[in-house]
């Protein structure tokens, strides 16, 4: 979905569609708060405000930006199960990643002579848009890898299909920070050993698999070298239930915390929430 949070708010807020909108706990946008943007419209964007930042240096970028506390959340609870249960209404091969953003198998949908990945996507994207007063975006791939990169160039509401015979001039231009599991240490690591300022898929495809492995070490190595040909090295796999394997956690919806004992407290409650 598309900017999630704004999207919600503005559910309450017709009026500050097409306008610079953030999302944070600040109780104005005056420049002298200290919280952070959740998630910013793209009209804010094009000021280069983004979430995470703060929203004075957000003000100082972007003038006119207004911002907008959170809705309560369980209007994002009902938002993001209406969400999920749109999409299963045409298929269960589903992946969830998060709140507002999953992974879906349309190999069953599209199986038939006459279906058309981009008409499936774009009836799903019109539902979804029905139903819940927000816009999706939608990337369509022969894999996951494809379909997330894919789903970057269609935003904001729009679809985009990257087929088989374009992934090599597709992966070309894209960024390596755009790759997923690439941050700033690896970026930095590559300027490094390389003496290369910026990165895009088509320069590190010049270098070799072994290449890649001493720079980075094996497992990020091979996956770097396969994901920037568009070769993703992870299947979909649509279960019921996932296994966590590390649980993390940010706080900036205004809990501020002046003690040890409150921050032991806080860790102990979502230790075992």
């Amino acid at each position: 979905m598309d900017c999630f949070f704004v999207a919600v708010a503005l559910k309450s807020r017709p009026d500050l569609i097409g306008k610079p909108v953030a999302v944070t706990h600040a109780k104005s946008a005056h420049g002298k708060g200290f919280s952070e943007i959740s998630s910013c419209s793209y009209e804010a964007r094009a000021f280069n405000v983004a979430s995470g930042m703060l929203v004075n240096r957000a003000v100082q970028l972007c003038p006119q930006l207004i911002c907008l506390p959170y809705a309560p959340f369980d209007e994002y609870r009902q938002t993001s199960k209406l969400f999920y249960s749109t999409v299963a209404k045409y298929t269960l091969n589903i992946k969830a990643v998060s709140c507002d953003e999953m992974y879906v198998d349309l190999s069953d949908l599209c199986s038939g002579v006459a279906a058309d990945p981009v008409k499936v996507v774009a009836e799903i994207r019109r539902d979804i848009h029905e139903q819940l007063g927000c816009h999706a975006s939608c990337g369509i791939g022969s894999n996951i890898l494809l379909a997330r990169l894919a789903t970057k160039k269609a935003k904001p509401n729009g679809q985009c299909w990257v087929r088989d015979e374009d992934v090599k001039v597709f992966m070309k231009v894209v960024k390596i920070r755009e790759l997923p599991g690439v941050g700033s240490a690896t970026i930095a690591k590559l300027r490094e050993l390389t003496g290369v300022s910026e990165f895009d898929c088509e320069r590190l495809q010049s270098l070799s698999q072994p290449k890649l492995q001493s720079m980075l070490g094996q497992k990020l190595g091979a996956r770097m070298f396969y994901s920037c040909r568009g070769v993703c090295l992870e299947d979909f796999e649509a279960s019921e239930y996932d296994v966590r394997k590390s649980v993390s956690c940010d706080v900036n919806f205004g809990v501020r915390m002046s003690t040890k004992q409150e921050l032991s407290n806080f860790l102990e409650i979502y230790r075992n929430s």
